[in-house]
């Protein structure tokens, strides 16, 4: 039950497997600040499933932000938030984001954004009684 690089990506088999679109080094960083969310006490058996599944999320959510910072150094421009989809239309394309805030009823429009976050989120509901961010711990639950 010990997260890796090597066993993100091979859990994933070719989404991450490219080592030039996905160093190691940014997979490594998006999963030591996903073991701070998610604990093995809270999610038990799924632990490294959820783990998982959150840091692809964030790897897809910062894909973007790391290419055009490589693109643009010094520059803050590539850092304005994305915006989840709320709306789309076919005849005369039309496409609505809605930017959500960051507090606790509105994380999972951020992790939504994926199918990734989308996953994560099924796996903690799972794990808990409700919608709880992930570092937090379900009652009843000693040691966490």
């Amino acid at each position: 039950m010990n997260p890796t690089v090597a066993g993100f990506r091979a859990y994933f088999g070719p989404i991450f497997a490219d080592p030039v679109a996905w160093p190691e080094e940014f997979i490594l960083l998006h999963l030591q600040d996903c073991m701070i969310e998610v604990r093995p006490c809270v999610f038990r058996k799924y632990y490294l499933r959820a783990l998982y599944y959150l840091t692809a999320h964030y790897l897809v959510m910062y894909k973007d932000v790391q290419t055009k910072a490589a693109l643009a150094p010094g520059s803050t421009s590539f850092a304005a938030g994305k915006g989840v989809i709320s709306s789309t239309s076919v005849g005369d394309l039309s496409l609505t984001k809605e930017m959500p805030e960051y507090n606790k009823t509105s994380d999972d429009k951020f992790l939504a954004s994926t199918l990734f976050g989308q996953e994560f989120i099924r796996l903690r509901n799972k794990m808990t009684k409700g919608p709880l961010l992930a570092n937090q711990v379900p009652t009843g639950i000693v040691g966490c």
